[in-house]
């Protein structure tokens, strides 16, 4: 950059403050010129001004207002020369107003028609086509490589392709190029932060104390919901585990009684515990009390069969009754029917022990049998 432009930059510009003189206080030139017009001028200030700023933070927002003001008057060589290299982050400050250029769309380089063949990628020395064209001679036409293209039919000032690669002349070769509508919005951002730097900071401090409290109760929160998660994943592998041993206990009491019953000499019938060939449900009528504790049934099918029952069942034994009952099988009884003819039917008990101690009397055996169910 032109040495005396820089100097009339800092020295022209110094001298056009019209705000307050030096001693006069910061905070009102501040507000005023952040209400001045952006322009060349109004840079100046904002540079001079940035001297005078104790504060880093503050004087980094005139600085980066000052710079946006001078883009915004297209002096971005001032810029690169006198303010870039005092910004502590000159490249998030560009960002805010350097987008993708519109002409390269961010490649960096541009695509123009070649002249030399028109945008058609083909060779146009003489006749050539495909790479070979035809010489005249004395002795006749002859078919040779085109000397141009060595035979390739591409021509070679684009190698073919039709079109020639150069840097973006709107961008420079960058690939992003300035908007105008977010350099004037980042210099308002940047002025008005440096001209009410307090009040932004306080909201700054206030923002980060709110966003710290909202981000602890979050993590409160959270790690409330992880301690119940985990209790409730506690208390349910409690419940699975005591569920577990409780089926393991009664799968080892179902199997222990079964052992016992078997050697009993009991069956398992539909889920109950009875003697060999007892029948669960069955419906019978009593038509004869044969003797104390013996009565002639049959069922439905006109099987005839005795019921033997105690002596606390015998108030409710009557002949007539229907009953239905699981009758429990205790061996034979023998009787002489009224024909005077003997007969021998299956003998029934409508209680386990009474069927119990009924096949123990017939087996010789005289221990009291326990009733076991499921």
């Amino acid at each position: 950059m032109n040495k005396h432009v820089a100097i009339g930059f800092i020295s022209c510009l110094g001298a056009a403050v019209a705000i307050a003189a030096p001693d006069s206080h910061l905070e009102q030139r501040l507000k005023e010129l952040s209400r001045s017009p952006v322009d060349y001028a109004v840079a100046g200030k904002w540079f001079k001004i940035a001297d005078e700023i104790e504060n880093d933070g503050q004087r980094q927002e005139a600085l980066m207002a000052a710079g946006a003001a001078l883009i915004h008057a297209k002096r971005g060589d001032i810029y690169q020369t006198r303010i870039r290299q005092m910004l502590d982050d000159a490249p998030a400050f560009e960002g805010e107003f350097m987008v993708e250029c519109p002409d390269c769309k961010g490649s960096n380089e541009l695509k123009r028609p070649c002249i030399t063949c028109k945008g058609t990628g083909r060779c146009q020395y003489a006749n050539c086509q495909g790479g070979m064209h035809r010489v005249h001679q004395i002795t006749g036409d002859k078919i040779e490589k085109c000397r141009e293209c060595k035979g390739s039919g591409k021509c070679q000032k684009c190698n073919g392709e039709g079109y020639l690669r150069g840097k973006c002349t709107r961008c420079g070769g960058k690939g992003k190029s300035i908007n105008m509508d977010k350099i004037l919005a980042s210099y308002k951002k940047h002025s008005e932060t440096a001209a009410r730097w307090e009040q932004v900071e306080r909201e700054r401090k206030e923002k980060e104390r709110l966003e710290a409290e909202e981000k602890a109760r979050i993590e409160a929160e959270r790690m409330a919901k992880e301690r119940l998660e985990a209790e409730e994943k506690a208390r349910i592998e409690a419940e699975r585990v005591a569920k577990e041993r409780e089926r393991e206990e009664r799968r080892r009491e179902r199997e222990e009684l079964a052992e016992e019953m078997r050697e009993r000499g009991l069956v398992d019938v539909r889920g109950k515990w009875m003697t060999p060939g007892s029948v669960r449900n069955v419906v019978y009528g009593i038509f004869q009390i044969y003797e104390p504790g013996h009565a002639l049934c049959r069922d439905k099918y006109g099987t005839v069969f005795c019921l033997l029952y105690s002596a606390e069942d015998n108030r409710n034994i009557a002949e007539g009754d229907v009953l239905r009952n699981d009758l429990y099988r205790c061996g034979t009884f023998s009787y002489i029917t009224v024909q005077n003819a003997p007969s021998t039917v299956k003998q029934f008990a409508i209680d386990l022990e009474v069927a119990s101690r009924e096949i123990k009397k017939q087996n010789g055996e005289t221990d009291t049998f326990n009733v076991l169910e499921l």
